[in-house]
């Protein structure tokens, strides 16, 4: 993990197949993020984000946790692609922003 690696985690008080539902809803719905794959199984999402002006991109890894029967804690980790170097040291912000936008996304769909 780099300095620039954001990780957040919160606890949400709903199922988690409702949650990752939402997730999987709402990451076509924020520009310039792509799905790479989901295993629902595992209860992972691994995602894209493309290069822009203040990066070369992010790896994004989601982590839906059943905690009760109506809790679910949500991990979300936002890395830079190229990790410390070419540029990647420095990232303006653009990790929490990910995050940021996740979790608002997703509430739109947890409503």
């Amino acid at each position: 993990m780099s300095l620039v690696d954001h990780t957040q985690e919160v606890i949400v008080d709903f199922g988690w197949e409702n949650v990752f539902s939402a997730i999987e809803k709402s990451i076509p719905n924020i520009k310039g993020m792509n799905v790479d794959s989901i295993n629902k199984l595992t209860k992972t999402f691994n995602i894209k984000a493309g290069v822009s002006l203040f990066s070369w991109g992010e790896n994004i890894s989601i982590t839906v946790i059943p905690l009760e029967e109506n809790k679910t804690k949500i991990s979300i980790l936002s890395t830079p692609k190229t990790g410390s170097m070419l540029g990647g040291a420095m990232d303006m912000g653009k990790n929490r922003k990910n995050i940021n936008l996740i979790f608002d996304e997703m509430s739109k769909h947890l409503r």
